[in-house]
């Protein structure tokens, strides 16, 4: 599970924070305090390096965007069934969790909670 939410969740950020979004999160994060032609350079960089991280080009970018977003589904599906309705995931405090829970923090705080789950249709 730890893998998951190492993997396909934080694709899944990455994914939307600077190539799927209209980049006010991002730039909201990255480049708030620098000049507007450098933050601009800076971003754009960025946009590039996810991009060859993740594997997209022009020719599979909506296939690319399918599978990130279909296995981010999984996985939070996955972490929901095991969760159920307790308070952890394993009875007690694991490091899942606390991995987990920085995950949920960041995604809340660099997005509106509307914004990510209508990307994966929950």
């Amino acid at each position: 599970m730890k893998a998951m939410v190492s993997t396909w969740l934080a694709d899944a950020i990455m994914y939307e924070l600077w190539v799927g979004s209209d980049g006010t999160s991002a730039r909201t994060i990255y480049d708030s305090s620098l000049p507007w032609l450098i933050g601009k350079a800076l971003l754009m960089k960025q946009v590039h390096a996810v991009k060859q991280r993740l594997g997209i080009t022009k020719e599979n970018a909506e296939r690319r965007e399918a599978e990130i977003y279909k296995r981010a589904k999984i996985a939070y599906g996955a972490l929901s069934t095991t969760l159920g309705d307790h308070t952890f995931l394993f009875e007690r405090p694991s490091s899942l969790d606390a991995y987990f829970l920085g995950h949920l923090l960041f995604t809340l705080q660099a997005f509106p909670v509307s914004h990510f789950t209508n990307c994966l249709d929950l």
